[in-house]
């Protein structure tokens, strides 16, 4: 049998993202090919700085999710923020989000998710072999997660309910109102 290859050389915080990752087990660097294979971790490309992702289950990625949409509410200025929206982008193995809060909502205004007020905590990341292989059903999945948390206890959701919309969408595309309604919020297409 040929010999394993070697793990590539990764920073400080990948590893403690790997630590995270397995709750806590510590891994050697020369045992993350292995680790890797074992528990389907999936590789960002370091030149974008981003940290592994794990193919996890629904339930653990939901969990960190709403764990995500909690500290991006929490800090949203009250009276500022009147909308809130989840903008998806797509990477070859994975999606990930950004949260805003804009000053205002506006259907008929095509662009007005393009101005925030308020950013939630870095962009969330997941493997689209957990939620979806491509766009549309990712598309499906985040609403699915939203409209979860909407109508769940978490502390953030409240904060979210009190606003005019909550949309989602990609960020080339249309926003799905996913609060108050299910409605088409015009997109930048």
């Amino acid at each position: 049998m040929p010999p394993k290859p070697k793990a590539p050389h990764r920073p400080k915080e990948f590893r403690a993202a790997v630590t995270a990752l397995l709750g806590g087990t510590v891994i050697d660097p020369s045992q993350l090919a292995s680790a890797t294979e074992r528990f389907g971790f999936l590789l960002v490309d370091d030149l974008r700085r981003r940290p592994a992702v794990a193919s996890v289950r629904l339930p653990a990625l939901k969990a960190r999710f709403f764990a995500w949409l909690d500290a991006g509410a929490a800090g949203a200025p009250r009276r500022k923020v009147k909308a809130f929206n989840l903008c998806l982008y797509e990477g070859a193995d994975y999606f990930e989000a950004d949260f805003f809060g804009c000053p205002a909502y506006d259907p008929k205004d095509p662009d007005w998710a393009c101005r925030w007020c308020h950013e939630g905590p870095s962009r969330f990341v997941f493997s689209s072999d957990a939620i979806a292989p491509e766009w549309a059903a990712g598309l499906r999945q985040a609403k699915k997660f939203v409209r979860e948390y909407l109508a769940s206890e978490q502390p953030g959701a409240a904060i979210l309910r009190r606003a005019r919309a909550v949309t989602v969408g990609f960020s080339d595309g249309d926003l799905d109102v996913v609060w108050p309604g299910p409605k088409r919020a015009p997109g930048r297409r």
